[in-house]
């Protein structure tokens, strides 16, 4: 490897580095620079890729699907299909189905990502069909078929564990409390939890942390201790807003939202419903619009609009039938039947 390209692999390496410490913004001037001075075909994909998957950290999936798309047409067309390059195809390809399943369109993410999974399984690549797995298992988590998912996130940390990849194994048990969560299972679901925030903070990963601090807050919620619950989401916020991260504060707001209804702080949760839905919207993520206007549905109703309320779930209910997810449907189209 000559000077110049060692110089555009160092700028790369630094954005890979920042992003995996959820410094996205730093992160992106790194990968701006190095494409900037890449000079071959197989550089300018590899950086579009990552620059792509830095913007959908940064919730910005417009703008990561045609960065990500150049490096597929990129890497399909100029490049040699030796091992190298299907390896650097297949991790694009992972993007791309993680794109689609953010966009709602499930049965097309689940062909991506067993597409990568092919390539990666026939390179023998343990760590890429971890990765792939896990995609996998978290499209068929979204279409809730959580048997299916957990099968695949359980594979997928087995082969984390095979290669010692503490970032994946931390993602890996946070995924799996996903599912303990889903499946009603809270004392197990909140144990993983802790592991995850633990292996988190151990790599320094504060974006990570602040996913398992939602997802602690949601399952004392479920266990009725409120308090416990808002007190999660606040740390959640904070981090979330000091990471420019506009998909992690939605959320962060929807649980606020739902925790301050069982409060009775009703004014207090329509005004966090309606901030979230403000967010969501500009994530342009369909299944959190869907979870924004749920929400929003309920905070209006416990303040007396009906009308309001009805419309939110009516949207609610359509957006999640778009996507495939039966089980919110199921229970919003309960909750508005007795409206």
């Amino acid at each position: 490897m000559d000077k110049y390209s060692l110089r555009v692999r160092t700028m790369q390496r630094l954005g890979n580095v920042l992003e995996n410490e959820g410094d996205y913004r730093a992160a992106q001037t790194a990968l701006e620079r190095a494409l900037a001075n890449a000079r071959t075909d197989a550089h300018r994909a590899s950086i579009l890729n990552d620059m792509g998957w830095v913007m959908m950290q940064r919730s910005q999936p417009v703008e990561a699907q045609k960065l990500i798309e150049q490096a597929l047409q990129i890497c399909e067309t100029k490049l040699t299909h030796d091992a190298v390059h299907e390896a650097m195809r297949a991790q694009i390809l992972d993007h791309l189905g993680a794109i689609y399943k953010y966009n709602g369109d499930l049965l097309q993410a689940l062909d991506i990502h067993q597409r990568s999974l092919k390539i990666k399984t026939a390179l023998g690549d343990t760590f890429g069909m971890a990765e792939s797995e896990n995609n996998v298992g978290m499209t068929w988590r979204t279409k809730g078929n959580l048997q299916e998912a957990a099968r695949r996130f359980e594979h997928s940390l087995k082969l984390l564990q095979q290669v010692d990849y503490p970032l994946g194994i931390a993602n890996g048990l946070m995924n799996i409390g996903t599912v303990l969560d889903d499946e009603g299972k809270l004392p197990q679901a909140i144990e993983q939890y802790h592991l995850a925030q633990q292996a988190f903070e151990r790599i320094g990963h504060r974006h990570g942390s602040a996913l398992c601090l939602d997802n602690l807050a949601t399952c004392y919620d479920k266990l009725g201790e409120y308090a416990r619950a808002l007190n999660y989401l606040n740390s959640a916020l904070t981090i979330y807003s000091e990471l420019g991260d506009l998909e992690g504060e939605a959320h962060a707001r929807i649980g606020r939202s739902q925790t301050l209804l069982a409060l009775n702080q009703r004014e207090a949760a329509l005004v966090e419903a309606n901030a979230a839905l403000k967010l969501a919207e500009s994530t342009r993520s369909v299944e959190q619009i869907a979870d924004a206007r749920g929400t929003l549905a309920r905070a209006l109703r416990a303040n007396g609009d009906r009308e309001g309320a009805v419309e939110q779930f009516r949207e609610a209910i359509s957006l999640y039938q778009n996507i495939g997810n039966l089980t919110e449907v199921a229970t919003l189209q309960a909750e508005l039947e007795m409206e």
